[in-house]
């Protein structure tokens, strides 16, 4: 993916997020503008968004939406070291205006954990990941399928981290989950995924049984 093509993606995604909002607003016309070829628009946008948000206060929720729009386009243009302060101070804002276990807070430790991980930084994800999903547990309660969610998101990162045994038991509390969903889609990636966890150590026949029941649920 293209620089461009990956900040359109990000700003459409904060779009996504609060549609129909303020903060949604400067996000889809910054996305538009990086579509044209225009990032220096884009950014001047963002930056005059962030600015009017300041004035809200700091505990307003849209200045949080404001920093993380700024932040998904600094991502975008893998200016990391930019990037990183404006999605924690987002998140600070977030917790003091929701609480910590706010949905929208919670999508801001998920924006978090991803920086992260997009940047190899496992043990960091992780303990954004594992931040979201007591959260959610706070949110929804531990066998919720958005914790189900939440649950395979951490073992994953755990998994490509290398910390197998910490990734194993999340997984496997996501498939007790999933296996009460109406449809096995979900239930199906996460078996796929924990067959990998599998093969990575050395448990192949295991891992041949997780994939065959994985592929049933496809047909």
């Amino acid at each position: 993916m293209t620089p461009g093509k990956f900040i359109f993606s990000a700003l459409l995604l904060l779009v996504l997020v609060a549609p129909g909002t303020v903060v949604a607003d400067p996000a889809r016309d910054a996305a538009d503008a990086v579509k044209r070829g225009d990032v220096n628009d884009a950014e001047k946008m963002l930056r005059a968004a962030l600015a009017e948000a300041e004035q809200l206060g700091p505990d307003d929720p849209r200045l949080g939406g404001a920093l993380e729009n700024l932040a998904a386009f600094h991502e975008g243009l893998s200016e990391n070291d930019k990037a990183e302060p404006l999605y924690l101070r987002a998140l600070k804002v977030f917790e003091r205006a929701l609480g910590d276990t706010h949905p929208r807070f919670i999508t801001s430790l998920n924006f978090v954990g991803s920086f992260y991980e997009q940047s190899e930084r496992y043990d960091e994800s992780a303990r954004y990941f594992a931040r979201a999903l007591s959260a959610t547990e706070g949110w929804v309660g531990p066998d919720h399928s958005v914790t189900s969610g939440a649950l395979t998101k951490l073992a994953n990162i755990y998994r490509m981290g290398r910390r197998f045994a910490k990734a194993e038991p999340l997984y496997l509390r996501a498939i007790a989950i999933r296996e009460g969903e109406a449809t096995p889609v979900r239930l199906r990636r996460t078996l796929g995924y924990y067959a990998e966890l599998l093969r990575a150590t050395g448990r192949d026949a295991e891992a041949s049984k997780i994939a065959a029941r994985a592929k049933a649920l496809a047909r």
